[in-house]
């Protein structure tokens, strides 16, 4: 029992131990930046004086309290609803339409696939 307890911890270490280095990037590539805007977005700087001045939330409370942002993000928001929903039914509609049976169906589907692969193809071959 101890050794398929020990093997069993083994294991996980190993698979930890594989982990690692896609955690390492993902923290590095992703959240470091997220991180470090957030404390740049914290202060503030000029062209006179590049140095940077901490205001803390100032920014954001002048910019909750501006119209123009709330204008600007609901501008936002409808444009992105309306491109996802038109993406995803476009993206439905076609991928029904390639279910069906139809002259030249492969080539079709092909056709279809060509832009997301060519660029990869594009860059192997490069």
């Amino acid at each position: 029992m101890t050794t398929r307890a020990t093997l069993r911890r083994c294991e996980k270490l190993i698979a930890y131990g594989f982990m690692l280095p896609a955690a390492l990037l993902v923290g590095g590539l992703m959240y470091w930046p997220m991180l470090e805007t957030f404390r740049l977005s914290l202060t503030t700087t000029s062209l006179i004086n590049p140095d940077p001045i901490f205001v803390g939330l100032a920014t954001y409370r002048e910019m909750l309290g501006d119209p123009v942002f709330w204008h600007v993000l609901r501008n936002y928001v409808v444009w992105t609803a309306g491109v996802v929903r038109l993406q995803n039914g476009l993206g439905f509609l076609i991928a029904l339409l390639l279910n069906q049976r139809l002259p030249m169906q492969g080539l079709l589907r092909s056709l279809v696939q060509l832009p997301w692969v060519l660029p990869g193809v594009v860059v192997a071959i490069l």
